[in-house]
Formats: structure tokens, C-alpha cells, sequence
């Protein structure tokens, strides 16, 4: 262990998909899926991190979205050590903050310090905003506080945490006190006070200062994160037992710590932050025409409409004709239409979906892998059809199915499949049969993007119909 105090970048990575549904599922959280002028929320902070230069990037996530973070690090050339802590079930942020904490403070010692971020925040003045991280740091390990960066407030937003600005130091303000989501009354007094922040949610402080603010004011969560078994590694990922992390009361850093620790500072930053939190924030990227319509994705026709946003990732034309202030999501297994201004109800229809366990609230008609990537073409009773893209020298896991049969089509590219104790190669327009039960991996050995057709059939067809045997990627599932 290292006497020279490190920097860690602990990244909050996950999410239900319930306000962006139908792109957001619960195994596409925000933070994956594609915004409207291209990447991701997450591409976008991981490529940010070599300006701040961590010694180390930890990401904590679920089960379901290992694969999702390991295929947006391996897209940054130059990310420092990168490593997951995988979390068995869900227990909220003051969780995901002790996890990290004991897991790098095991790593590094007490003067580590932790630049704890949301993965699903929009920021398009990077430069600042990592010039606010590091000085955050720098009063972090002086100090020996917590430091949250503060957001000038536009509205009086009843979602997010409000920082009471007290005595201004060089370069900081003191935090009188911190309200985490406040009623709208309380949100409108706040806002006309002048002197609240909003909180970017991002907080900064080194785990000696977090483990004894954790044992001060959340005894139960940090009793929770020492009982962890088994204990975190040296290096690599860590994947704590379910039945400890479940011991770990669901609360938020927020209201667990935040709002009630004494030793809270606040860095303003101007840097255009934004957590995109309803569909119309998320359109408002896009740039409007003359009547406020904004539209992207595939072909779109709008007439006789004022401040429409129609975001359109189905593969087929989108009218809409005669309308004001709604805003239409097309993907190519669902449509949401809603009003500008009921965007809350998303959450209702999400849930919804959930309870009746339908398929459209878990898994997204395409997603990225550390591999390449899959979309699905369509379905029916009995098969499903998906168009899988595998990148040069990638290979999937070595796998089998319980419940169905694939057949496999080359339509670009070369593939190797191997099936059973037999290895097949496959170039466009051939074709091979996977039966049910057998083991099998696909593979491309070529120096060129390899796309086939994967047709399944069988009584089950879902993605956790698998069984991995040996994986490039360490997924159990």
C-alpha cells in the first residue's frame, strides 16, 4: 500500500429505466443508452477521466449491467485501472458509497480520495467541471470534509438535494445545512432565498473522512460494509455475497449522511450540468426549427405541429400532424406518446409494465457488448430473430440454452462457430444449426466486422436462457 495519497473516480452506474422508458429498460439503465447526437452519458464521463488522472476507476453496478460498463471502458484507449464492484441486489446510494469506500480504503488507505459521480449526468463544459473536481479534492484532503459541487438553481425542482450556502472561503462555500428532494413549497422558498445550491450529485472526500462520517451518522450502513464477505481483492473486481449487501438499509448517501453530517462544503460550478431526467430534457440536446419541433432518428414528417419532439429509433416513418407539446418515442418494440407537461405518468406506465412483468420493461430491442452488439429484427410465437454484429477478434462466451434452438446466418463478414466438439467456418450466405442443449461459442477471427442473423426457436426465449461455461468478460449470467 502506496504512502502517497491516490485519486479514485467512484462511478454510481445503474438505474430501474423508469423515466426514459421505452429507450431506458431495467437492463439498459440511462447511462448506456444512445443520446440523440451519438454516444452515451457513460462514454461521456469515462472519456472525460484521463483530464482528471485517477489512479484508479471504479464503477458500481448490477449484475445486469456488467457487460454494458465493460464494453463503454473498453471504448477509452487510455482509462487508468479500471475495475467493478458488482452489486447482488439493489440497496441505494449509501450502499454504492461504503462499498467503494471500503473497497478502495482496503486498497489504498484512509488518504485515498473519492470523486464519487453519477454516470447518468449530462455535462457539456467538461473542462470546468473537472477543474471544480479537483479542487474539490484538493479542500477534500486539507480540509478533511465532504465537498459537493453546487448547481445554480433555475426552478424550484422538488428531485434534487439543496445546499444552504453559508460563510464564502477561498474558493468554497461553507454548507449550513442540506435538504435532500424538499416539498415544491419548501423548493419555491429555497429558490427565491438566492443563496441555496442545487447538489450536481457529486460529492468528494477521502474514505477516512467518509468511513467516520458513515460510523457517525449511519452506524447500521458502515457495520453493513465491514461485514462484507468476502473481503475485497487487491486488484481486480469484487462481487459481494447477496446476503451481507442485502443487510444494508436502502438509503440514499443523501439522507444517510449528507444531511446530517457538519463537516459539508460546496464548490459552485457553471458547466451547464443537467441529469436529463424527463424525456423532455432529454430532446431539448436536439436543436428546434422554427415551431419548436425537435426530432432525430429516422424518418420523421411533422406538420401543423408547435413544440413536438419525436425521437424515432424504429426503423419505420413517424407522422405526426395537428398537435402541440407532445412528444413521441418510437423504438421497434413500443411507441410512447405523452404530454409535455404529464411526463410523470412515464414512470406510472413503467411500473405498470413491471408488475405485469412485461418483456418491454426489461430488455431493450438493441444493446451494446464488450463483444459487439445485438437488435432485434422481430419476433413471434415460438422464434425470435436478432442481427448480432461481433468485432474483429471477439468471441462470445462459450454457452448453452435450456429451452432453444438457434440458427445462425452470415449476412457480412466471416464467422468461426464452434458446436459441440466441431468448428464450423462461415462466410456469407452459409448458414448452421445450434440444437437445443449444445454447447456452442461464436467467433471473429478476421480483421473485419462479422453480422449474422440469429434465428431462435423454442417454449423460452429470453436472454437469461444461458448458461456460460468459459467468457472473455467474467459474466456469470
Amino acid at each position: 500500500m502506496s504512502a502517497e495519497p491516490k485519486l479514485a473516480a467512484v462511478i454510481m452506474c445503474g438505474g430501474a429505466g423508469a423515466r426514459l422508458w421505452p429507450l431506458s429498460r431495467a437492463h439498459l439503465a440511462k447511462p448506456f443508452v444512445r443520446l440523440p447526437e451519438g454516444g452515451s452519458l457513460i462514454n461521456d464521463l469515462l472519456q472525460s477521466l484521463p483530464a482528471v488522472k485517477p489512479d484508479e476507476v471504479l464503477l458500481v453496478t448490477s449484475a445486469d449491467h456488467v457487460a454494458h460498463c465493460q464494453a463503454a471502458a473498453a471504448k477509452v484507449a487510455d482509462l487508468p485501472r479500471f475495475s467493478l464492484a458488482i452489486e447482488p441486489c439493489g440497496r441505494n446510494t449509501a450502499a454504492v458509497v461504503a462499498t467503494a469506500c471500503r473497497m478502495l480504503r482496503a486498497r489504498h488507505g484512509d488518504d485515498v480520495c473519492l470523486l464519487i459521480l453519477p454516470a447518468d449526468h449530462h455535462i457539456p463544459d467538461r473542462k470546468t467541471f473537472n477543474e471544480a473536481l479537483l479542487h474539490a479534492a484538493e479542500l477534500a484532503r486539507a480540509d478533511k470534509r465532504i465537498i459537493a459541487l453546487g448547481v445554480k438553481p433555475v426552478r424550484p425542482a422538488t428531485g434534487y438535494g439543496y445546499l444552504h450556502a453559508g460563510a464564502e472561503r477561498e474558493g468554497w462555500l461553507e454548507v449550513q445545512s442540506y435538504k435532500e428532494k424538499p416539498p415544491l413549497a419548501e423548493a419555491e422558498r429555497m429558490l427565491a432565498a438566492g443563496d441555496y445550491l442545487w447538489n450536481a450529485g457529486v460529492f468528494v472526500a477521502t474514505a477516512g473522512t467518509l468511513a467516520a462520517e458513515f460510523e457517525a451518522h449511519a452506524p447500521e450502513i458502515a457495520a453493513a460494509a465491514a461485514a462484507l464477505e468476502p473481503a475485497p481483492p487487491p486488484t481486480g473486481n469484487w462481487r459481494p455475497d447477496e446476503k451481507g449487501y442485502a443487510a444494508y438499509p436502502a438509503l440514499s448517501f443523501d439522507r444517510a449522511v449528507a444531511e446530517r453530517s457538519d463537516c459539508m462544503g460546496t464548490v459552485p460550478v457553471d458547466c451547464g450540468w443537467s441529469d436529463l431526467g424527463t424525456w423532455d430534457d432529454w430532446l431539448r440536446l436536439l436543436k428546434p426549427d422554427a415551431q419548436g419541433n425537435r426530432s432525430s432518428g429516422y424518418e420523421i414528417v411533422l406538420e401543423d405541429t408547435k413544440d413536438v419532439s419525436v425521437l424515432s429509433t424504429g426503423g419505420r416513418l413517424v407522422a405526426v400532424a395537428g398537435c402541440q407539446d407532445v412528444i413521441v418515442i418510437d423504438t421497434s418494440d413500443a411507441i410512447l406518446v405523452t404530454g409535455r407537461d404529464r411526463q410523470d405518468a412515464v414512470r406510472a406506465v413503467q411500473h405498470g409494465l413491471v408488475e405485469r412483468q412485461h418483456s418491454t420493461s426489461e430488455h431493450p430491442p438493441a444493446e451494446e457488448r464488450p463483444w459487439g452488439r445485438y437488435r432485434l429484427l422481430g419476433h413471434g410465437p415460438g422464434w425470435q430473430a436478432k442481427s448480432i454484429e461481433v468485432e474483429p477478434g471477439q468471441r462470445l462466451s462459450l454457452q448453452s440454452h435450456e429451452y432453444r434452438a438457434e440458427r445462425w446466418t452470415v449476412v457480412r463478414g466471416r464467422i468461426q462457430a464452434i458446436i459441440g466438439d466441431e468448428t464450423v467456418e462461415l462466410g456469407q450466405g452459409e448458414t448452421c444449426f445450434i440444437p437445443q442443449g449444445e454447447k456452442h461459442r461464436m467467433i471473429n477471427p478476421g480483421e473485419e466486422l462479422a453480422e449474422l442473423v440469429e434465428v431462435r426457436f423454442g417454449s423460452y426465449l429470453a436472454e437469461n436462457d444461458i448458461i456460460r461455461y468459459e467468457d472473455d468478460y467474467a459474466r456469470e449470467s
